[in-house]
């Protein structure tokens, strides 16, 4: 069964080991079922949920496992349920259900039923942020946009383009609803979602990457130190961190980018003596990074993400707070690419 990251590979796993979960498969080829939509700008397109399964009281799921939130996902998740309701009849029963990553990660029970009850509030939340798209948001009228609030315009010329347009959007969509009425501005967040973690991405691979052995037997040692001198919950931190850090660097498809470089930062800054390999190379590679103003860009955005925008503890209804976000997740942005810039030209150099 193909999948195309570890996320899904992680899924499949668990699909087979549930006990709830008579058959799936990866919902994949010319027979996949895909889901037509009309995009945020008006753009007809087609969806394709990663998962069909039967479960063991006789109803269909179709499932999707998504690592990031773009703009477009509470209209894609309303698509595949009218899909689901429109497939259903009184025989044949298809429900959606929706897996954010940052769930699973921390997940540990064995039913299906179980997931798709924990990730069903993170779903109507999302659910909720459908907005309309504004004018400044169609084919051709982004270069248009005035950012200078924001971002000066020679800036944000630097940035690779997919940031560029992230950063367009987003602000397009706050000036569309800022002029509006008891309205939630979590969503002028989402494109920059994507952006924000390929940058974090980076600047750990960019920082770090020098360090890993070559050779397969010394690679095992760098990402597997020795860990019998810690107590057995950081054992068990250690651990997953360092398969994080390798699945960042070796197949570019870590979790949580932002709260890995977050990490990363403030290990630096730790006076623990780490436990060897990889552990040593992140606390002596991110000194330098560790005492420029990066930490703290990095801090107010996994703080903000979270509390406004992943978990949604609290409603973004607040323009000026959603302002001075925007203003900081940008700043960011350009930091992160800024050390990543800076680390690739020392290295060339080097060469």
């Amino acid at each position: 069964m193909p999948c195309a990251n570890a996320f899904e590979k992680d899924m499949a796993q668990f699909l087979d080991r549930a006990q709830d979960v008579m058959a799936f498969c990866k919902n994949a080829g010319p027979e996949a079922v895909r889901i037509d939509y009309q995009t945020h700008t008006g753009r007809l397109a087609n969806y394709t949920p990663d998962f069909l399964l039967l479960l063991d009281d006789g109803r269909y799921v179709m499932l999707e496992t998504k690592g990031r939130v773009d703009i477009d996902v509470p209209i894609k998740i309303q698509a595949a349920e009218a899909w689901c309701q429109a497939a259903s009849t009184s025989s044949l029963n298809w429900i959606y259900a929706y897996v954010p990553q940052e769930i699973f990660e921390k997940f540990d029970d064995m039913s299906l039923e179980s997931l798709i009850s924990a990730t069903e509030p993170a779903k109507s939340s999302l659910k909720k942020e459908i907005v309309e798209a504004p004018l400044s948001l169609e084919k051709g009228k982004l270069e248009e946009l005035t950012t200078e609030e924001f971002i000066d315009e020679n800036e944000l010329n630097l940035l690779p383009p997919k940031c560029k347009k992230g950063i367009q959007e987003a602000i397009a969509l706050f000036k569309f609803l800022e002029g509006k009425s008891d309205v939630s501005f979590a969503a002028v967040f989402t494109p920059l979602l994507g952006p924000i973690d390929d940058a974090a991405r980076s600047v750990i691979i960019t920082t770090l990457k020098d360090t890993v052995p070559q050779e397969s037997t010394k690679r095992e040692r760098f990402f597997g130190p020795d860990l019998s001198m810690l107590s057995p919950r950081d054992r068990s931190f250690h651990e997953r961190q360092s398969k994080n850090i390798r699945r960042t660097l070796i197949e570019n498809d870590g979790v949580m980018p932002v709260g890995l470089l977050r990490w990363c930062l403030e290990y630096a800054k730790s006076p623990r003596t780490p436990p060897g390999g990889i552990f040593n190379a992140v606390k002596i590679k991110f000194v330098a990074p560790a005492k420029t103003v990066l930490p703290n860009a990095v801090e107010k955005v996994y703080s903000f993400r979270n509390e406004f925008i992943a978990h949604q503890e609290k409603e973004l209804v607040d323009p000026e707070l959603a302002r001075q976000a925007l203003k900081d997740w940008i700043i960011s942005l350009k930091q992160n690419f800024a050390i990543s810039d800076s680390e690739n030209t020392s290295q060339t150099e080097a060469l």
